[in-house]
């Protein structure tokens, strides 16, 4: 027997496909004369959010989600992300010493610092862009798949992702969503692109101590390095980060550790004094 037909309603226009095709070989149909700037991240199929590598399983109403869509815009940006920390991961070398540690949004961007021996100068990070426009190039397929907890502290660990491992030994549950891109494996929590090739608009520049990764506003399609405007939001922040560095909370995973071993109490009457 043939495969199963099934409608595909997507913006008005319906369409018909074997059951078992991917949203991303429908929408590679649909967007044929589409700008890349208006192809679609995700779907929306019958008012669930799903992304583009799921398969068609029924009759159903498709509805696009491009960047300009708040869902869709964060999908990009949380993308951009890891392709950053793809990028310093391969030039670190077989050791790793190298680390991107994401702080705050800045603008439409993130602020970032690199852990590590190597200083940050505009070399290296002439070489980061490189290498993530490379990844770019290739259009690497950004792979979603569900591992036990204690297989993701293990990756973590030789990955020397400290701040993950001690988050995911609070983890309850006994499964995790890892994406990875080639031999580098990450959590993030939300959807990401399929593939590399989507994330063409970005732009580094160094900041302060470290550097923003900057990203276009959801309506536009350039990244804007204007930066300076947001310089006392960024002083309250990184303030706000160096308070953390002295109580041992830098990140979740170690505020779950002085919780758990100091109690809340404890760490509220310290917080309150510091203030």
């Amino acid at each position: 027997m043939g495969q199963r037909m099934c409608r595909v309603t997507i913006e008005g226009k319906e369409f018909t496909y074997q059951a078992g095709t991917s949203y991303a070989e429908i929408l590679s149909d649909y967007e044929k004369t589409y700008k890349p700037e208006e192809q679609a991240f995700l779907v929306m199929v019958n008012g669930r959010l799903r992304e583009l590598h799921k398969q068609l399983k029924k009759d159903c109403a498709l509805e696009r989600i491009t960047r300009r869509n708040p869902i869709g815009y964060e999908t990009y940006r949380r993308s951009v992300c890891m392709l950053l920390v793809k990028a310093v991961y391969d030039i670190s070398g077989t050791d790793h010493d190298e680390h991107a540690v994401i702080h705050f949004s800045l603008g439409s961007g993130f602020y970032f610092t690199i852990e590590g021996k190597r200083e940050l100068t505009q070399e290296f990070l002439d070489r980061i862009k490189a290498r993530m426009r490379e990844l770019v190039q290739k259009e690497l397929p950004i792979m979603k798949r569900s591992v036990s907890t204690d297989e993701a502290v293990d990756i973590f660990e030789r990955q020397h992702m400290l701040d993950k491992v001690k988050l995911f030994r609070f983890r309850r549950v006994s499964r995790v969503n890892l994406y990875s891109i080639e031999d580098y494996d990450d959590y993030f929590y939300g959807f990401m692109v399929q593939h590399t090739g989507y994330l063409k608009d970005f732009d580094l520049c160094l900041y302060d101590d470290g550097f923003v990764l900057q990203m276009p506003e959801r309506f536009e399609h350039t990244a804007d390095m204007t930066v300076s405007a947001y310089r006392k939001i960024f002083q309250v922040q990184k303030e706000s980060e160096e308070w953390g560095k002295r109580m041992q909370i830098s990140y979740v995973g170690e505020l779950n550790d002085r919780i758990s071993g100091d109690g809340v109490r404890n760490l509220l009457l310290i917080q309150e004094a510091q203030q």
